[in-house]
């Protein structure tokens, strides 16, 4: 048979966003597991779009301030095997399968060895493609899977290792554009161009038009993504106490919750999302903010909300899928200009109505022409009673 051809082809498919729709059941899997081993639940989730669960394991513990987080991994594994079970009820009653998924498997029967490139470890990929009717289409032994490695370009290899084992073949006559992995993030791409794959990008956004989403969005700070000098550490000891305590008090935190109504569109379209920026010291992201010099301002936003869908059939209601997620580095310089536009050489601080009685008591006593004058007063005599 002539190489190329296209009985020789291996196709790998994603799992959650281009064959199938979840709604959700990773988030709650994860957080019934990290109860069982640590007792509590998860404070915030790692990214999960496009990337194995080995990465979003570690880096979620890793977040929670889990000592050691790589030795949890395998039983973090474990723990999302025992709960496969369940998760085939809950996709069941809560997923779909995406249109004209089982249609396009159908059509490749026999022309294609097909499987699947996905993030999901074995055992939970299998039940939630069970749940929606997919998996008879796809020979999942010679698949890849999240817990193969943490890397999800490093799973490509073991695919094909996997196919040519099971086929009889040689690794090598799946390799280059043999293989085709198709799916809907930019980190499935990225997987098979750095294995020399053809790639198949599935655009999420739909043809039916969309009425309108009422958009609701978690913006999240995470501050282990970035280096600080000397100067933003001193900064920052009032959240995060000194340096070396960082390991484990530096998480990620809540800066804000923000919404956006977006208006009717077909396929795809632009929104601008309003964040509100205060100066308020009291709370920590406007101290985070404040002691950060340079560079750039780590950001995670966590979309939901819910989608209105307008077609032949009338209304329906959809929710935003829960792996809507991005991380943006914003530069630390737009926050400040913003600060100085509004607050121009001044800054805000929030203190009690008996505090602001004594300060204004003390200003005129000592006949200040403002309250700034008294607190610099006050600092400085603090200063000579300290020497």
């Amino acid at each position: 048979m002539r190489r190329g051809s296209v009985s020789e082809q291996l196709v790998l498919w994603d799992i959650d966003g281009t064959l199938l729709n979840a709604d959700g059941v990773g988030r709650d899997l994860y957080d019934v597991v990290f109860v069982q081993l640590f007792g509590r639940s998860i404070d915030a989730f790692a990214p999960m779009a496009g990337r194995t669960d080995r990465a979003i394991i570690l880096e979620t513990l890793t977040m929670a301030g889990v000592d050691e987080p790589r030795r949890y991994v395998d039983p973090f594994i474990a723990g999302l095997t025992a709960q496969a079970p369940s998760v085939r009820e809950m996709v069941a009653i809560r997923g779909r399968a995406l249109p004209g998924a089982s249609e396009v498997l159908r059509g490749l029967q026999g022309r294609a060895h097909q499987s699947v490139l996905t993030g999901n470890i074995r055992p939970v990929a299998e039940v939630k493609l069970a749940a929606v009717g997919l998996a008879d289409g796809l020979d999942l032994c010679i698949g890849a899977y999240g817990d193969d490695h943490e890397i999800r370009a490093e799973l490509v290899p073991v695919a094909r290792r996997r196919a040519a084992a099971v086929h009889g073949k040689s690794p090598a006559e799946f390799d280059g554009g043999a293989t085709v992995v198709i799916g809907d993030t930019p980190l499935d791409i990225e997987a098979a161009l750095a294995s020399g794959a053809r790639a198949v990008g599935v655009a999420t956004g739909g043809d039916e038009p969309v009425h309108a989403i009422a958009l609701r969005c978690q913006v999240r700070i995470e501050p282990l993504r970035r280096t600080y000098s000397d100067a933003e550490a001193t900064g920052l000891i009032d959240l995060f106490g000194p340096r070396e305590r960082w390991a484990t008090t530096q998480r990620t935190f809540l800066w804000q919750h923000c919404t956006a109504m977006v208006p009717g569109f077909t396929g795809n379209t632009t929104v601008a999302l309003p964040l509100d920026c205060t100066y308020d010291f009291e709370v920590a992201a406007a101290k985070y903010l404040h002691a950060l010099r340079d560079g750039t301002l780590p950001l995670q936003f966590l979309f939901s909300g819910t989608i209105f869908v307008k077609s032949e059939r009338g209304f329906s209601v959809q929710q935003v899928p829960w792996d809507c997620e991005y991380r943006y580095d914003m530069p630390v310089t737009v926050w400040r200009e913003l600060i100085a536009q509004h607050y121009p050489n001044a800054g805000w601080v929030r203190l009690s109505h008996e505090t602001i009685a004594a300060l204004a008591g003390y200003k005129s006593e000592h006949g200040m022409l403002d309250l700034e004058d008294a607190v610099t007063s006050l600092l400085v005599a603090n200063r000579e009673t300290a020497r």
